[in-house]
C-alpha cells in the first residue's frame, strides 16, 4: 500500500463537479452555488486535498526478447 496525496486548485474541482453532474441534471445556479460551498468547505487556502492508500501493481511479460523465456509472466509490485 501507498498513502497518496493529491491536491487540486478548488475551482478547478468546482467545474469539474459541475460539468459531471451536467451529464445527469439542468446545473442550475443554485446547484452550482451548492457544488461551491461544499468544495470550498473541504478546501484550504484555495486548493481541495485529498489523502488515500493505494495498492498498484504491473503485470508484464516478455515477448520476443532475447533470452526471455517465452510466455513468462512477471508480477511486481510498485
Amino acid at each position: 500500500m501507498t498513502e497518496v496525496v493529491v491536491s487540486i486548485p478548488a475551482e478547478e474541482v468546482i467545474e469539474h463537479f459541475v460539468q459531471y453532474f451536467r451529464i445527469f441534471t439542468d446545473v442550475t445556479p443554485r446547484k452550482e452555488g451548492a457544488i461551491r460551498e461544499h468544495v470550498l468547505s473541504r478546501s484550504r487556502d484555495g486548493a481541495h486535498t485529498h489523502r488515500g492508500r493505494r495498492c498498484l501493481h504491473l503485470l508484464c511479460w516478455s515477448k520476443g526478447r532475447e533470452g526471455a523465456e517465452r510466455g513468462a509472466i512477471h508480477r511486481r509490485p510498485f
